[in-house]
């Protein structure tokens, strides 16, 4: 049930009271916070893949692009401006968006396009990879929490990767969290490039 939530709030974006009500009709009454818990659960076993991709992400001589969006989160019953990066590396076939205040420490390798040809001054492929975030941007208008952007950006990571490897993102999750609950913790065994292949 788990993956055709996630599928639908953040492949298909439906918003989470249509889920209610498919699942209301099925005769499973719940509330729209029990599906955000449910969401965000499924975010935290996620976000234990993520150092794999980004140590593959990152690896030595990898050329990767950058982009940003900003978001309305709520902090302490306050409306707050926070920026999401998206970090691409094509030829891994690798997207992470991560919630970030700035990007101080990286401006040096960002600016590496002035002195490596092998770079491009052309950012179009993040920007594309960061476009589902700002387009849930506008349809949610904020995010209810700190938590709520977080989880989304883990979804996002994924869906974006699976987007670039023409990968199945439903597959790899059925997959990945079955894993999980058995208690597998060989992350670097488990990622998308091995679980999304489409059979």
């Amino acid at each position: 049930m788990l993956v055709k939530l996630v599928f639908n709030a953040y492949m298909l974006e439906t918003p989470v009271y249509r889920d209610m009500i498919r699942l209301f009709e099925l005769k499973f009454k719940v509330s729209r916070q029990n599906i955000l818990n449910w969401l965000s659960k499924g975010s935290i076993a996620l976000k234990k893949l993520l150092p794999v991709l980004k140590a593959q992400a990152l690896e030595k001589d990898s050329i990767i692009n950058c982009d940003e969006t900003w978001c309305r989160v709520k902090m302490q019953d306050k409306y707050k401006k926070a920026y999401i990066w998206c970090l691409v590396n094509k030829s891994a076939g690798i997207v992470i968006t991560k919630a970030l205040h700035y990007l101080k420490n990286a401006w040096t390798p960002v600016m590496a396009y002035r002195n490596d040809g092998r770079y491009c001054i052309d950012n179009s492929i993040a920007e594309r990879s960061i476009r589902t975030l700002t387009i849930e941007r506008k349809n949610k208008m904020a995010f209810g929490s700190h938590k709520g952007a977080e989880t989304s950006t883990v979804y996002h990571t994924f869906i974006g990767t699976f987007k670039m490897g023409a990968l199945s993102f439903y597959q790899f999750l059925k997959q990945y969290l079955t894993a999980f609950m058995e208690g597998r913790t060989d992350f670097e065994n488990l990622p998308p490039a091995i679980l999304g292949k489409i059979n």
